[in-house]
């Protein structure tokens, strides 16, 4: 399969690579693009190496299947290209969930949605949807839900490489002076801010993450229920994020429908059948 990665040098961009790689996917042919500040890049993969192209009109032409993680704006941009090149992309970005012509799809549950791709392109829910619904989906179809809390921790990763090379760089800062932060709040410049955050990230949580919205929520805050694959299962949905010092967390709290017991099935059964998730005992 002739295969290409659009944001390559980006945090995912990065992991999907060794993904596609740890995975053996029949990777026959490697493109892998990026901004014009890293054309000729070299990447490793799969004991070559492989160099990064600038998106252009003709850049797709003969590939099989492109995956997409870069922001919004580009990805509507250049998504249907890769598609009209005849290309199937997978779009990691936020530019198509909501559009009714494309699928949106998390494999453990929906894939045959794959299936129908008017467009040629399907669509990824945000990481906050995508990991708690592998779950989250054979309650509801067990017991039904009718509304969800979800409360999120999310890694500084979510910022891309900037963010994690400032808590890095926080980290190394601190080091030595706790005894001046034990009194950071007598200490006049005791704690500077960042540049991609305005407060330090390093030992702390701040709570906020994403941009500011209207009624007070940000962009990760929005009610994830239009995301939930297969959409607008669940009546309600309220979340609430905070930017942690963490690689990832999340708190789900759902209230069923109905007793879990559902034609001799219970919750405990139909979660433990949920293909990607794994319970464990307290």
């Amino acid at each position: 399969m002739r295969v290409g990665v659009v944001g390559a040098t980006g945090v995912v961009g990065l992991e999907m690579l060794r993904v596609l790689e740890e995975r053996a996917f029949p990777v026959d042919e490697l493109r892998v693009y990026a901004s014009p500040r890293s054309e000729g890049r070299k990447l490793p993969y799969a004991g070559r190496e492989v160099t990064c192209e600038t998106l252009r009109a003709d850049g797709f032409d003969g590939l099989d299947l492109v995956i997409v993680d870069v922001d919004d704006h580009i990805a509507a941009e250049w998504a249907p290209v890769a598609a009209a090149a005849g290309a199937k992309v997978v779009d990691n970005s936020a530019a198509f969930r909501l559009d009714p012509d494309v699928p949106l799809v998390v494999t453990e549950i929906n894939p045959d949605d794959l299936r129908h791709m008017p467009k040629g392109i399907a669509s990824c829910p945000n990481c906050t949807t995508a990991v708690p619904v592998t779950a989250i989906a054979p309650l509801h179809r067990a017991a039904g839900l009718e509304r969800m809390v979800v409360s999120t921790y999310q890694s500084v990763s979510g910022a891309g490489q900037s963010g994690l090379r400032e808590l890095d760089e926080q980290w190394t800062k601190g080091d030595g002076r706790s005894d001046v932060l034990r009194r950071a709040g007598a200490i006049d410049g005791a704690i500077t801010p960042g540049e991609v955050w305005d407060r330090p990230i390093a030992g702390n949580v701040i709570p906020q993450a994403g941009s500011p919205g209207e009624l007070g929520y940000t962009s990760e805050d929005a009610p994830r229920e239009p995301e939930d694959p297969p959409r607008r299962r669940v009546a309600r949905d309220r979340h609430v994020c905070a930017r942690a010092r963490v690689r990832r967390s999340r708190r789900v709290r759902q209230p069923p429908l109905r007793p879990p017991d559902v034609e001799g099935r219970s919750g405990r059964a139909a979660s433990g059948r949920a293909r990607g998730a794994t319970r464990r005992r307290r």
